[in-house]
């Protein structure tokens, strides 16, 4: 398990992934947890986000790989979005390494992937603070 912990400003973020690995399959689950005093507010409430996700991996052939993750987010407040929400969402990936035997060698990190992604939120979606 891994954790990692932030803090500039009145901002913190705290971040804890685990995962397991075997030939095959590769499986990670992360959590993250954020707080921020909203100064521009009566009162500098605390803002809180929070975020989990799931990375399942499996490689079915030496160049092939097949992948999901679903992923929730929520921005209780909406400081980080923009937007009051609850984000769910799913990403699949399929992925081709024709050169995964590093021959010819200069494109032995070459990858074609096919993804498709589904999101839904209980809010508007904003790039607003990224």
């Amino acid at each position: 398990m891994q954790r990692a912990e932030f803090q500039y400003s009145a901002r913190s973020l705290r971040v804890r992934s685990s995962e397991w690995k075997s030939r095959q399959v590769f499986v990670t689950l992360t959590y993250d947890v954020g707080t921020e005093n909203i100064a521009d507010r009566p009162g500098a409430p605390r803002a809180f986000v929070m975020g989990r996700s799931a990375s399942i991996r499996w490689q079915f052939a030496p160049e092939w790989y097949a992948a999901i993750r679903p992923e929730f987010y929520w921005d209780r407040n909406g400081r980080w979005t923009g937007s009051e929400q609850f984000v769910k969402a799913m990403t699949t990936t399929l992925d081709y390494a024709p050169f995964s035997n590093g021959e010819p060698r200069i494109f032995s990190n070459t990858h074609v992937r096919l993804e498709y992604r589904w999101d839904e939120s209980t809010g508007a979606i904003s790039l607003h603070g990224l």
